[in-house]
């Protein structure tokens, strides 16, 4: 008896060296853009208490100030206002040039508007000028710090805004990456199974496919006569629906679950574009025990981000290759939809070796999937 060793292909280690060194940056970026979230949400929390603390003792310090100068049998008197709030209330009917451009530096353009204004002695002499058409209040320091909070608020938002930018346009950078990557390696696969395929022939052999690690399976028949057993093992693949379709990873388990419920479906092994067209076609994910279409990138980060998953080409890589999270991917898939097939079914009952449907029917389930997609 000969042990026959084979040698790993350096295809295949160079795609697991680069696959750990995206997931490993992916997660980097991951965890500093938290830290960030997290560092400035704080910052905020902070901010935000510091100036309620700083408004609650300013109260108290004018209560005080009041009280002090009541119980001495004087009047308080309030300090020199900062802010002025400006109001225009009449139109251009009879209004001299001089006071039309003062209003319009004042940026009071329409009737009814309003500004804030710093107080000076400029401000004070072109209000004097323009008194007829506006009118003019102080504003309390309480405003003027509430201004100024939501001045930082607002320079904190832009920040935050410019990050997202940042961060939206690095993410495309990286999906666009992936996708060139991913697209060589199926290229690659396809020479290598074209040259392995022409050996065999040039030795005079045959070249075996290896087994396959991918089903899909599609429910075409109901409940009626169905046993217990077979029930339970449908609910438990998810095909509670007729033309009902999901991805399973080949096991013994599995294996021996589709030799109880063969009758009620038939299954196959799909390609690279079997896999894609259902994913981009009626693809749906489940968020929050809801099911959302994938129509954008974010829906999958926001799920699949913390194994490294970011985008619809890493899903269908994922699942095509089954690879080491093809579990959380595959739950987070919802059950796939189909319509019925084009041409329809022939014999339900039947097996497909017998000119029926139901059961294994190898690669030739691509095109019954091109039919019912």
């Amino acid at each position: 008896m000969f042990l026959i060793f084979k040698e790993v292909p350096e295809s295949v280690l160079k795609k697991q060296k680069r696959n750990e060194e995206l997931a490993l940056t992916k997660t980097q970026e991951l965890e500093a853009a938290k830290k960030k979230r997290v560092l400035s949400r704080k910052l905020i929390f902070n901010r935000a208490k510091l100036y309620a603390k700083e408004y609650e003792n300013q109260d108290k310090e004018l209560i005080r100030l009041k009280r002090e100068a009541k119980l001495r049998g004087g009047f308080y008197v309030d300090p020199e206002a900062k802010l002025l709030f400006i109001i225009r209330i009449r139109g251009i009917n009879a209004m001299d040039p001089k006071s039309r451009k003062i209003l319009q530096l004042l940026r009071l353009r329409r009737i009814f508007g309003g500004v804030f204004l710093k107080v000076n002695k400029a401000t004070v002499n072109m209000l004097r000028r323009v008194e007829p058409y506006v009118t003019y209040g102080v504003v309390p320091e309480s405003v003027l710090k509430k201004q100024k909070r939501n001045e930082e608020l607002a320079l904190t938002k832009t920040q935050e805004l410019e990050a997202a930018k940042k961060k939206r346009v690095l993410s495309r950078k990286l999906i666009f990456n992936r996708a060139k990557l991913y697209a060589k390696e199926y290229e690659n696969q396809d020479k290598e199974l074209i040259r392995l395929k022409r050996e065999a022939k040039l030795r005079g052999g045959f070249y075996v496919d290896p087994e396959a690690k991918l089903l899909f399976i599609i429910r075409i028949r109901g409940i009626n006569a169905m046993d217990p057993k077979s029930r339970k093992i449908l609910q438990l693949l998810r095909l509670r629906r007729i033309f009902g379709g999901v991805f399973l990873k080949v096991n013994k388990a599995t294996v021996n679950m589709l030799r109880r419920v063969e009758p009620y479906v038939t299954y196959g092994y799909p390609n690279l574009k079997s896999v894609r067209e259902l994913i981009y076609k009626r693809g749906y994910g489940k968020v929050n025990k809801q099911r959302i279409a994938l129509t954008d990138n974010s829906v999958i980060e926001q799920t699949l981000g913390k194994y490294g998953i970011v985008c619809i080409e890493d899903l269908i890589h994922e699942i095509l290759s089954v690879g080491p999270h093809f579990k959380e991917v595959n739950n987070f898939l919802w059950p796939f939809k189909l319509k019925a097939p084009l041409g329809g079914l022939k014999k339900k009952r039947n097996h497909y070796v017998e000119g029926g449907d139901a059961g294994n029917r190898e690669v030739y389930i691509n095109e019954l999937i091109r039919r019912m997609n």
